[in-house]
């Protein structure tokens, strides 16, 4: 999902239906923000996190999902 500007909290709920979900990357994704990292952080298997580029990201939002996350091996920011 890279670069996909439609990627929003509108449509990161959806991927809550994903459960057994394991790598994802949504770098770049320029409307990607603390709200939809909370659904993020419902995938509870991922080990595999690529955010690197999205800017609205905050420290605290990084740090609840990052704590939700307890199988993430990898994240890039």
């Amino acid at each position: 999902l890279t670069q996909c500007p439609m990627l929003t909290h509108e449509t990161t709920q959806y991927l809550r239906c994903l459960s057994n979900l394991g790598y994802l990357v949504v770098s770049h994704c320029e409307n990607l923000d603390d709200r939809s990292l909370q659904d993020v952080a419902a995938l509870h298997y991922l080990v595999h996190l690529d955010l690197s580029g999205c800017a609205l990201l905050t420290g605290s939002g990084l740090a609840s999902a990052c704590s939700q996350l307890t199988q993430l091996r990898y994240l890039s920011l």
